[in-house]
């Protein structure tokens, strides 16, 4: 199974450009019996000089193994 993080973010007439980086591009648990919790950790900075705001709650996306 791989997962995706999704952040939808904006730009709200602040000075600067942010930009968000995300320590890890995607996620493997390799095979997973459904129903069973897993848990991961990332880390998500924002590089730019600009604020990051997000515009809405980030969200997991299964991509792949379903």
């Amino acid at each position: 199974m791989i997962l995706g993080l999704m952040l939808g973010t904006k730009v709200g007439g602040d000075r600067g450009t942010p930009v968000l980086a995300v320590d890890q591009s995607k996620i493997e648990f390799d095979t997973v019996k459904l129903g069973t919790p897993l848990t991961f950790e990332i880390e998500v900075t924002n590089t730019g000089d600009g604020i990051l705001r997000f515009k809405e709650k980030p969200y997991i996306e299964v991509l792949e193994g379903c």
